[in-house]
């Protein structure tokens, strides 16, 4: 049961961290495009 549980609970973790992340991400790039470019630069 506690398996099944902790299982339960990390599908519903990856399914909302991956909502955010694709409700997030267009966000930031249509409100301010400049800063992915100067991210990726420091990053790149």
């Amino acid at each position: 049961m506690v398996s099944e549980l902790r299982g339960a609970f990390f599908l519903t973790l990856s399914l909302a961290f991956f909502l955010v992340i694709t409700c997030v991400l267009p966000l930031g790039m249509i409100m301010r495009p400049g800063r992915w470019s100067e991210r990726s630069s420091l990053a790149g």
